[in-house]
């Protein structure tokens, strides 16, 4: 009799690993983590492909995006003018000022353009001429009383263009219309 439930026990056994049903418990525990291990791959790839996604977005490599409109931007702010040729633009020769700080010599290397219409250009650039030494004076005098934060950044950079060009055209033309009518910089290094 024990003969007999030993046998039993044994095809029962044997019945289980060759059904349907015995091979998808025996696959699951096997298959179960074949499964997580695939999972895991997949993520990591994705994962993987997306940090390179998101690399060459950041490195700033062209996209689909970009329309023409942004090319023409590029080509006018390039080309030295807001609007193209309407402007002319008298240079400074470039300065080299040292920073109000006083831990260690800092320095600013500029280089300044006016930029004028030019309908005005003969009469500002005379005007110029006959005052670029009072000019030069002020714009040295200017620099050197910034500190490094504040000459450092876009915004920065921008309020500098924007308080040259509104001085200059004070001192020029007192309470009249101002002819300069931006400042660029060919040269700005912080050193």
């Amino acid at each position: 009799m024990a003969e007999e439930e030993d046998k039993t026990t044994e095809e029962s056994q044997e019945d289980e690993k060759d059904s349907p049903k015995g091979k998808s418990k025996a696959s699951k525990g096997g298959g179960g983590m074949l499964m997580k291990v695939m999972m895991g791959v997949v993520i990591i790839a994705l994962g993987g492909g997306a940090g390179l996604g998101a690399a060459i977005f950041m490195d700033g490599e062209p996209s689909a995006v970009e329309t023409d409109e942004d090319e023409d931007e590029d080509d006018a702010l390039a080309g030295g003018g807001l609007a193209g040729d309407e402007y002319e633009y008298y240079e400074f020769e470039p300065l080299t000022v040292n920073l109000n700080v006083q831990q260690q010599d800092r320095y600013v290397r500029a280089t300044v353009l006016l930029g004028i219409t030019k309908k005005n250009n003969e009469k500002a650039t005379a005007l110029l001429e006959k005052n670029k030494v009072f000019l030069k004076n002020w714009l040295m005098t200017y620099l050197a009383g910034h500190t490094l934060d504040q000459v450092k950044g876009r915004k920065n950079l921008v309020r500098i263009q924007r308080e040259i060009c509104e001085s200059f055209n004070q001192q020029l033309w007192p309470n009249k219309k101002p002819r300069i009518d931006h400042v660029l910089f060919k040269e700005f290094a912080i050193q």
